[in-house]
Parts: structure tokens; sequence; C-alpha cells
């Protein structure tokens, strides 16, 4: 995994959708979405962008629950 030069952190929405038992993959696929709250919840999840000149991965990053300021 590289580093970036020019780590960011994004604090907002940048998309929105709904997520069902269906669509999990890797080691969640076939369990139900309680199980990747479990798992976002422990700070076990993580967000991998691909696109089509990155097939295997651009951009992955840890899901993290924000505390209220």
């Amino acid at each position: 995994m590289y580093k970036s030069e020019t780590p960011s952190e994004v604090i907002g929405n940048l998309t929105d959708g709904k997520i069902r038992s269906k669509d999990l993959k890797g080691s969640l696929q076939g369990k139900n979405t309680q199980e990747l709250v479990r798992k976002i919840e422990k700070g076990e999840a993580y967000v991998d962008i691909r696109t089509q000149d990155k097939p295997k991965g651009k951009v992955r990053g840890k899901i993290k629950k924000l505390t209220p300021s």
C-alpha cells in the first residue's frame, strides 16, 4: 500500500445510496448488512474505490466514526 504525499481527510457526504446484503463482497459476502454495521463500529471496515484504469483499486481508506464536536 502506498501513502499519499498529500493526505487529506474528507468530512461530509461524498455519495449516498442503499447497501443491501446482496451488495456485500469479500469476507461479508453472504452475510447481512448488520455485520457490516458491526465492522464499521469496531473500526474494521474500509472503502476501496476502483476505476476502469485501476481495477485493483485506486483509493483505499479506513472508515472511522466521527466524534461529535
